[in-house]
Formats: C-alpha cells, sequence, structure tokens
C-alpha cells in the first residue's frame, strides 16, 4: 500500500461527500455493486459517485493526494464515518494485497469490500443540446411546489413527472413548470434563465425528489448550472452534480382544463397555512385517505369548513375573515379532497384567489403568475 495512491480529507469533509454520493445508491437491491460509491482523487479534489441506473450522483470534496478509482459500500462507509470527530482527519487507499478498501484514522482502521472498479456502470453520455443556469431558489420553487400534482399511476407513465417548458404566449417568455394527477394541476412562472432556451422535457418524479433533497442545504443564491441532452438532464454545483434521464413521452395540453369562464364566486385565500390548519381540523372527524371538505359561504359573511363521517358524525369549523374570506354577498357550496387542499395551500404560501363556478367545475386558483386546478368531488 502505497501513500502515492492514497487521499486525506477531514472526517467532516469525506462524510458530507459521501453522504450526497449515497442519495442515489440503494442498501439493497440484486446488484451489489449498486450498492457501492466510486471513489477517486486527482489534483486536490476527491469524487465520490452513487448510481441506481435512473439516476447517478456525484459528489466533490477538496483534500490532498492522489486515489486510483475503487468503491465501497455507501452504508458501511456512512457507518464507520458517523462516529468520529469531524476534525479529524482520515486516509483512503487501496488494500492491494488483500482487494479492499482501507479507511484509517481518527483512531479507527477498517478494510472494506471493494468490488472491480471497472464494473461501475459508466456514465450515459449525451451531447448537450441547450446549456443554461439558474439560482437554486428558484429551480426549488418551480419544482418544490409542483410536485405535489404528480400523478403516481403508472399507466399514464407520462404524468409521472414534473413537465419543464418554456410559455412564450406572451410578450415575455417565462420559464415553466406544470404537474397533473388528472384530480388537480399546478403551473408554475419564473423569469427566463440566462443561457440558452431550455428545452421542453418530463423531470422523472424520483429524480425530482432527489433533487430537492440535494438542494434542501443550498443557498438560494446558488448557481446551477443545467445541461440538457434529448432525454437527460445534468445539474451540477460546486458540491455535486445530479444526471437522469427524462421520460420518453409527450405531457398533455394541460391548458385546455384551466378553465376560462368568468367565475363569479371568488375566496380569497390571505393565510394558507392557518386555512390548511383549519381544513385539518374538519377532516379529524373521518379517517379515509380521500377525506372530503365542504366550503361553505352565505350572504351574511360567514365561511365555514364542513366534514362528515358516517361513523363518527359531523364537524363544522368557522373560518376567520382574516384567513380567508369570500367575496360579500357570495352564496356557494363546494366540495374538495382535504389533503389537496392541503397541499395547494404549501404550493402557494403566499396567498391564492379559488375561482369557482358551481359545485361540479373545476375551480382555478391563481397567485403571482401560478396557476392551479381543483376538481371539486361530487358528495351525495
Amino acid at each position: 500500500m502505497s501513500d502515492r495512491n492514497a487521499a486525506t480529507l477531514r472526517v467532516e469533509t469525506l462524510r458530507q461527500a459521501l453522504t450526497i454520493a449515497s442519495c442515489a445508491t440503494e442498501r439493497r437491491n440484486t446488484v451489489p455493486i449498486l450498492g457501492h460509491l466510486l471513489i477517486s482523487a486527482e489534483g486536490g479534489v476527491l469524487t465520490a459517485t452513487g448510481t441506481n441506473m435512473e439516476e447517478r450522483v456525484t459528489a466533490y470534496a477538496t483534500g490532498r493526494g492522489r486515489l486510483q478509482p475503487l468503491t465501497m459500500s455507501a452504508h458501511r462507509a456512512n457507518a464507520i464515518l458517523q462516529g468520529l470527530p469531524g476534525d479529524a482527519d482520515v486516509t483512503l487507499r487501496h488494500d492491494d494485497e488483500n482487494g479492499l478498501a482501507l479507511i484509517s484514522g481518527a483512531g479507527i482502521t477498517a478494510h472494506l469490500q471493494s468490488l472491480p472498479a471497472q464494473d461501475f456502470p459508466a456514465p450515459r453520455i449525451q451531447k448537450a443540446i441547450a446549456q443554461w443556469q439558474i439560482t437554486a431558489g428558484t429551480f426549488r420553487d418551480l419544482f418544490g411546489r409542483a410536485e405535489h400534482a404528480v400523478s403516481k399511476e403508472e399507466t399514464r407513465y407520462y404524468l409521472n413527472g414534473v413537465f419543464l417548458h418554456v410559455w412564450d404566449d406572451s410578450e415575455s417568455p417565462a420559464l415553466r413548470t406544470a404537474a397533473t394527477d388528472g384530480h388537480r394541476l399546478i403551473h408554475l412562472s419564473s423569469p427566463m434563465p440566462e443561457g440558452d432556451t431550455p428545452l421542453p422535457m418530463i423531470v422523472a418524479k424520483d429524480a425530482v425528489r432527489q433533487l430537492l433533497k440535494l438542494l434542501a442545504e443550498t443557498p438560494d443564491d446558488a448557481t446551477l448550472i443545467i445541461k440538457q441532452g434529448e432525454l437527460s438532464l445534468r445539474i451540477k454545483t460546486p458540491g455535486w452534480a445530479h444526471d437522469s434521464k427524462a421520460i420518453d413521452g409527450t405531457f398533455p395540453d394541460f391548458q385546455r382544463v384551466i378553465p376560462t369562464q368568468e367565475a363569479t364566486r371568488i375566496l380569497e385565500v390571505h393565510d394558507p397555512a392557518a386555512l390548511a390548519a383549519l381544513v385539518q381540523q374538519a377532516r379529524a372527524i373521518g379517517t379515509e385517505h380521500s377525506q372530503p371538505v365542504t366550503f361553505s359561504s352565505s350572504k351574511r359573511h360567514t365561511f365555514t369548513i364542513s366534514a362528515r363521517s358516517s361513523e363518527e358524525g359531523e364537524a363544522t369549523v368557522q373560518v376567520p375573515p382574516e384567513v380567508a374570506a369570500w367575496v360579500p354577498g357570495t352564496e356557494a357550496q363546494v366540495s374538495f379532497q382535504a389533503r389537496y387542499l392541503t397541499d395547494l395551500c404549501r404550493a402557494l404560501p403566499e396567498g391564492f384567489c379559488m375561482h369557482v363556478i358551481d359545485g361540479t367545475a373545476p375551480v382555478r386558483a391563481t397567485s403571482l403568475g401560478h396557476t392551479a386546478v381543483l376538481m371539486p368531488m361530487w358528495l351525495d
């Protein structure tokens, strides 16, 4: 074992890199190499990569030395580093004699199983057709607010992701995302990014969730470099890169389901978080996953949320006007799935207006250039 083929890093630095790369690995799988990370070091930068074949996450960390590619169990390596002092140094080496990977330093010596580095899946290489950049906060908003409406129905696979596209049906083109499961829809907007015009692409739901986890600790003003191939998406920051395959399909013409008819019943939601809490209070009377709640208003300016259970009874909650209020003089009654309402409140926390035609037509919600649609429930 030669120190000329070794990389030394702070425990905390290595721990962070391996944690990020491990996002794309699965502890239990039928292909052992997919539970391993591919690790190498060159020019003072350690690179750790994990993959599940659909996604590939690469983390970068500052260290010393040069390390030829080796693999080690993502779970075991993370477990070993977990209890070590963050400011101590550890060294990674090849244990050539036994065909293992060695972690040493900070009071520990661990020999881990190492599979041949050449067996680690090679990246899918697609030529970048478009490259652009966007802030982490904007990207997180566009995808994080849309995630709740992604369909879980595998038969309509083209709905199993968030549709990224450019909306240019106006004087000011905008970058947009859309998601729908057939019962609800959300269409979000942000200014056009710098660089090439983004390609229309359906980003798979698993990739969206992984990206949102990776971006959770990324500052809002950090710059993301986006590279799009025909069916590939690469997102890179100084600390990590995420590669995924887009869904090969056509997203439906969702604009056709957005109501254009002028609504006479308008509900202004001033405090979505408080409204979501009241919806949860009302729905507590029932145990159904699709528990409906009913919004009711009268000319007396009262607004109530009610829910019924055939076994438990009925609950009615009064809504204060500072939380939400109907346009004065409105009489309305419309029912929704409670969880759809709470998801909408989380997606549009700044407040929104609900445009209700009647108790059966799709309901449009608008907020700061964003649009959502909810299908009402018909109750017996």
